[in-house]
């Protein structure tokens, strides 16, 4: 049986750079479905400290995934819904290290931005 370990978060982390990191995913041809997995077995491992995947706090102890394997590779060939795609973009802002919090409507379009 394989124990979990754990990760302290640095301040400019994201969950999915945290897992590209570890090795848990990599930016190969499912890039970016793989490591959104991997960020969501990450928040299902600390679901008291991570309420939203976007926002983690420099500090937080989280507990990770004793190894790659412990998410399923996707079966789905449909394209990803309108709030998976929005989620994408704010991860992969999340890691370029943009500051800026974007407020989408429920129609998908950009209602408002802050610094």
């Amino acid at each position: 049986m394989m124990f979990n370990d754990y990760y302290t978060v640095k301040r400019g982390d994201s969950l999915t750079q945290i897992a590209i990191d570890r090795g848990l995913c990599s930016k190969s041809k499912n890039w970016p479905s793989d490591c959104l997995r991997v960020a969501d077995k990450i928040q299902s491992l600390n679901p008291t400290l991570i309420k939203n995947v976007n926002l983690i706090q420099p500090g937080w102890k989280l507990q990770m995934p004793a190894d790659s394997p412990t998410v399923a590779p996707a079966a789905s060939k449909k394209p990803p819904s309108s709030g998976n795609g929005k989620r994408i973009a704010l991860g992969i802002l999340s890691m370029l290290g943009v500051g800026a919090a974007l407020v989408f409507s429920k129609k998908g379009k950009k209602a408002s931005s802050a610094a």
